[in-house]
């Protein structure tokens, strides 16, 4: 994944967390433990430039067939 895929991103992931955080932090904690851990002050800062190829394809994957459900959402 290049760099501007990786950026866009973590923008999306920023976006979408608080909805779909559960979802979002499951597919991390798959092959990142350590990285879904809070830290002291109980929170989780999530590095997506820290993370494994695999995670990031399949936080893409995630995205991208979340995006036709945002898309269809009636706000």
């Amino acid at each position: 994944m290049c760099v501007k895929e990786r950026d866009q991103l973590g923008r999306v992931l920023q976006d979408w967390a608080q909805e779909h955080l559960y979802e979002i932090l499951q597919i991390v904690a798959k092959r990142n433990p350590k990285l879904t851990t809070p830290d002291g002050d109980g929170e989780i800062e999530l590095d997506v430039s820290a993370l494994d190829s695999e995670s990031m394809r399949d936080l893409h994957d995630f995205v991208r067939n979340l995006k036709p459900k945002q898309d269809n959402k009636v706000t």
